[in-house]
């Protein structure tokens, strides 16, 4: 799983309709993700399209990334600023610039890019592996609550801070179970 954040230029014009792709290239050079669409994404002026790409392999650190649209919809070309990929499994975060267009009527009409690392951003995180965390209310009477329910996790370099379980509205009901996915701060 890869978190990839997709930067979209503040400048007039930059949003498209098209349907954005990319392909993430191992450090390698050998493995590639294949081409990922990346749905759900406005990719509109001055904001940051968040996505989970999961793929197969492991291919951080990675060399470069391709970005490319298919140049359909009615606003079909596009400014992309720059491309953040991070990679939980090994904590590294990796930054490929573009500040550039991908239209066929603007600067050399390329539609599709290489991105290759800014490597002077490149961060190393922690790595921070989300947490499932399943509880089960007691089946017998009485036993759900309405209150607020924190927990805590203690271990060998000492305990977190207290996390609040709330994941809808009724949480913790006689004979229920609550699902929780926990991301431990740093």
């Amino acid at each position: 799983m890869y978190n990839v954040q997709i930067v979209t230029g503040n400048i007039r014009g930059a949003g498209t309709n098209s349907k954005v792709h990319m392909v993430m290239h191992g450090s390698k050079g050998v493995k590639n993700s294949g081409k990922v669409f990346l749905e759900g994404g406005k990719f509109e002026r001055g904001l940051t399209d968040i996505f989970n790409v999961e793929i197969a392999a492991l291919l951080s650190p990675l060399s470069r990334v391709t970005i490319g649209h298919d140049n359909g919809g009615v606003s079909s070309g596009w400014y992309c600023e720059r491309v953040v990929v991070f990679c939980p499994f090994t904590g590294i975060e990796q930054t490929f610039p573009c500040c550039k267009w991908l239209d066929e009527d603007e600067g050399d009409g390329l539609i599709e890019r290489e991105l290759y690392e800014m490597v002077s951003l490149r961060q190393k995180r922690q790595k921070k592996h989300p947490w499932s965390l399943w509880i089960w209310t007691s089946d017998l009477p009485g036993a759900g609550t309405d209150a607020t329910v924190f927990f805590q996790i203690y271990g060998e370099k000492g305990k977190s801070d207290e996390m609040k379980l709330d994941n809808k509205t009724d949480n913790f009901e006689q004979g229920q179970l609550d699902k929780f996915i926990v991301r431990p701060a740093a």
